[in-house]
């Protein structure tokens, strides 16, 4: 027998993430999930579920973090090329500015 997915992995995240951020501000952990569970349209036990196996899993490295880094060297050699070929613009307009001076004087 299939096992259906009522819920889309980002309603479980969102579920999740608003059970571990405002768990404080119930006087428990199951007030919490009652409160919550009642706003999504779940039941308590399966919110209880989701936020158990989410805590038994470790946590994996931020897929962000490494995107980031590896945008910051992107930049970062992009940054070094426009550098680079704006010193050379420079040099050319330089050139070209002393070559109309001299074909003034001439």
């Amino acid at each position: 027998m299939k096992k259906s997915n009522r819920y889309t992995s980002e309603f479980r995240e969102r579920a999740i993430r608003l059970v571990t951020t405002q768990q404080h501000e119930y006087p428990s952990l199951w007030a919490a999930l009652v409160s919550i569970s009642d706003k999504l349209g779940c039941t308590p036990e399966t919110l209880r579920a989701w936020v158990k196996k989410s805590q038994a899993q470790p946590s994996k490295p931020s897929s962000n973090t490494q995107s980031t880094e590896e945008r910051l060297a992107v930049l970062e050699r992009e940054n070094k090329e426009l550098k680079r070929t704006n010193d050379i613009l420079r040099q050319a307009a330089a050139f070209f500015a002393q070559a109309e001076l001299d074909r003034k004087q001439k």
